[in-house]
């Protein structure tokens, strides 16, 4: 098993739902609707990013994503910048 198995979470598309007239991704764990990665920090690439449409609960699995606007590396090179952040913390359940 490597480290991507180990903090690959799936978690289901609850529903496309519009908001101002654009698409917008539901996920839903356990009875919680729950935001995606670019909402929750207000992306403004996400089209771009390889998280998109499909992975935006599990960002920080996905290589190469758009974090900050910015390009990030393989998994081994990103990780340690997903544990300080604030979406990553509340996924997986660590977020005081």
């Amino acid at each position: 098993m490597g480290n991507y198995d180990l903090y690959f979470r799936p978690i289901r598309l609850r529903r496309w739902v519009k908001d101002g007239g654009r698409q917008k991704a539901e996920f839903k764990k356990g009875e919680r609707v729950m935001k995606t990665c670019w909402d929750h920090n207000n992306c403004k690439v996400k089209e771009e990013c390889p998280a998109h449409p499909r992975f935006g609960r599990d960002c920080f699995a996905v290589p190469r994503t758009l974090c900050r606007g910015e390009i990030q590396g393989e998994f081994q090179e990103k990780i340690a910048e997903c544990r300080k952040c604030s979406f990553y913390l509340e996924v997986m359940g660590l977020a005081s």
